[in-house]
């Protein structure tokens, strides 16, 4: 799964994924819960290797800014080209 597809669809108050897909949540006192059968917030005993979303986020928005730049810089060397004559 694309991070962008992880994003779009992790459940209200998702916080972190695992690599089989499962969404988790982390309380602000560190309790964990996991998100079971799309219906509701199960608590995990034990923490497990999860993905934080908020990272995930970050990295779809570093990409399209990065894509924003290629672009940008293929225009500009399209128009340098036009102006030398190649």
């Amino acid at each position: 799964m694309t991070d962008r597809k992880i994003l779009e669809n992790a459940p209200e108050g998702a916080t972190h994924v695992d690599d089989g897909g499962a969404y988790f949540k982390r309380t602000k006192k560190g309790d964990i819960f996991w998100w079971v059968n799309q219906v509701e917030w199960m608590p995990v005993g034990r923490n497990r290797f999860t993905r934080s979303l908020a990272d995930i986020k970050r990295i779809v928005d570093l990409e399209r800014v990065g894509n924003e730049y290629r672009t940008l810089v293929a225009d500009l060397r399209y128009i340098y080209q036009k102006e030398q004559g190649e």
